[in-house]
């Protein structure tokens, strides 16, 4: 899990050639519509969205940077 936490917090800043200390949350939005962009799976999202959460929850302080990540929903199939 921290190695994914790291992952995507990475990912965030590198996308913005920022630290994630001063990112905007325009910056996070514009990183969520790329996620979709590339294709990734609902379920990998959440994992990238609990990341930047707790990041910007408990580590710096600003949970309303992270108010606009609504969870990805994860469609599940019926069995045949």
């Amino acid at each position: 899990t921290m190695d994914d936490y790291l992952r995507a917090v990475r990912g965030l800043a590198k996308l913005h050639h920022k630290a994630p200390d001063q990112l905007e949350q325009d910056d996070i939005r514009a990183w969520d519509d790329h996620l979709v962009e590339l294709g990734l799976s609902p379920s990998t999202r959440q994992v990238y969205h609990s990341a930047v959460k707790f990041l910007f929850r408990r580590t710096l302080f600003r949970p309303e940077m992270v108010s606009c990540l609504v969870r990805p929903r994860v469609i599940s199939k019926l069995p045949r």
